[in-house]
């Protein structure tokens, strides 16, 4: 049998397919490289936004006509929006074997058991790519205002600082040379009295792991002690993506995010003082209820006073059972769109000016992939960048001198190995 996943979301959900990816192959599955030929197909859904969620229904639209042509054909749907949504999928979308939410992916095995054939089948393993997803967390209990998270993940639940070093091992074994920390809020990790801080000490420990990176952070926990730990830490990048979402206090309230943006400010001034080359990002919801021209324009010049080297900017949409569901969504969808453009040209100008500070500098980067002659790679800041090469380097550490800078990426001329 082959087998095809299909992930839209975040890098939680990508780290759930990786998962069932592993389960498959080692039943002796094989994984199709396209939807059109496989036997099995499982599509991991969002539900944070309503376009994941349009995604999903294009994505079982399409599939419903497979079925049509194939009726042997096995489709599943898991994770978030299957969470909250499940029954409405059922009805909707008769064709489907299972579907199972988020927090139900430990049936995962007994729900597709009686599909498959595992008699006599040599076991299998996926292959570590040179980064890998590792969840430390699961849930969330901050209750922004406009997230579905903890209504479809559940409370918050640290995974226990054995099975985060277990999972880690088995990935660096496999290949990876870079470990990525997933959690909604990384930095309320907590089990048996080991932080965030104390989980980052621990991990930095195992041999053969290059680089540390994780996110999501929360601007109001970010203790001076995991500061500290990231700047004198060789391993962990010098890379922080932190969720702003806006610099309106009066948006910020309304979003239940329990800080201030004269806060959030000091934060990334303490961090930028200690760490001079720290790469901060951020997330910015655009026409959340309430929002004025004015609220748009204070975080305007948020984006402008603290030069995020990217931001990753969202209309807003309405999402059933958060708390904003009851507010009016009173900005229209023609203003989001100007406020999203307006920003996101302003973003990217900055991005491209910060960068150029990288031209004729030497960087040490992490080649994660080789195509057409050209490396991909990426330094400890997280940002891309592009070099020709002769032959494959992916997994290779190597040293790029800048030569041209773009707003997402750069590129150069690799030194001698």
């Amino acid at each position: 049998m082959k087998f095809f996943v299909e992930t839209i979301g975040c890098q939680m959900n990508v780290n759930d397919s990786d998962k069932i990816t592993d389960y498959l192959l080692s039943e002796g599955l094989e994984y199709a490289d396209d939807v059109l030929q496989a036997d099995l197909v499982i599509l991991n859904t969002c539900s944070v936004r309503f376009s994941a969620e349009h995604k999903a229904y294009s994505f079982l639209g399409r599939l419903s006509e497979q079925k049509d042509k194939n009726p042997r054909l096995i489709a599943g749907v898991v994770g978030c929006m299957a969470q909250y949504a499940g029954k409405s999928i059922k009805n909707r979308f008769k064709f489907l074997d299972f579907v199972l939410g988020a927090k139900e992916l430990d049936k995962f095995a007994g729900a597709v058991s009686k599909f498959i054939e595992t008699g006599g089948v040599r076991k299998a393993t996926r292959k570590s790519g040179v980064f890998e997803y590792v969840t430390i967390m699961r849930g969330c209990g901050n209750f922004c205002s406009y997230c579905i998270v903890p209504y479809v993940r559940g409370p918050e639940q640290s995974v226990s600082v054995d099975e985060i070093l277990a999972e880690t091992e088995k990935c660096v074994k496999r290949g990876a040379k870079e470990i990525i920390l997933l959690g909604q809020n990384v930095n309320s990790y907590n089990y048996k009295n080991i932080d965030f801080t104390g989980l980052l000490k621990e991990v930095s420990l195992i041999n053969g792991l290059e680089r540390i990176r994780f996110m999501t952070n929360h601007p109001k926990d970010f203790p001076d002690e995991l500061i500290d730990e990231i700047a004198a830490n060789d391993k962990i990048c010098k890379y922080i993506h932190l969720p702003m979402q806006s610099a309106s206090d009066y948006v910020l309230n309304r979003m239940n995010r329990k800080y201030t943006y004269g806060k959030y400010k000091l934060l990334v001034e303490k961090i930028r003082n200690k760490i001079p080359r720290i790469n901060i990002t951020s997330d910015i919801i655009i026409g959340f209820p309430g929002e004025t021209d004015d609220d748009f324009k204070e975080t305007l010049r948020a984006a402008e006073d603290l030069k995020f080297g990217g931001l990753f900017i969202f209309k807003y949409s309405p999402r059933p059972n958060t708390s904003a569901y009851k507010l009016k969504d009173d900005v229209s969808t023609a203003v989001k769109k100007e406020r999203h453009s307006v920003l996101l040209e302003r973003s990217n100008e900055i991005s491209k000016e910060l960068n150029g500070y990288y031209i004729n500098s030497e960087e040490k980067v992490l080649v994660d992939a080789y195509a057409n002659g050209i490396c991909e790679s990426r330094n400890s800041q997280n940002i891309k960048i592009f070099f020709n090469s002769a032959k494959d380097l992916t997994g290779k550490t190597v040293t790029v001198k800048i030569t041209k800078v773009f707003s997402n990426s750069m590129s150069g001329d690799m030194r001698e190995i």
